[in-house]
């Protein structure tokens, strides 16, 4: 599943959680390359995509997304 379009990058992941364990799988497309994560954690599913997201950052493999407000 697609989660994340960037002007560089294309995000596809799945989350899911059980028993007190949260995961967070997929990989990211950037130009000609692609870098596959998979992320098992103590937590819930949200907790394991947040710290992904976080370290596909730091790498600089996705990039904040800009939050438009909508008109008043």
């Amino acid at each position: 599943m697609i989660e994340e379009e960037g002007e560089s990058y294309t995000l596809y992941g799945k989350t899911g959680q059980g028993d007190g364990i949260g995961w967070y799988v997929g990989f990211v497309v950037k130009g000609d390359q692609a870098y596959s994560f998979a992320t098992n954690l103590d937590g819930t599913s949200a907790e394991a995509k947040e710290a992904t997201q976080q370290i596909l950052k730091e790498f600089q493999l996705v990039e904040d997304q800009d939050v438009e407000e909508p008109d008043k």
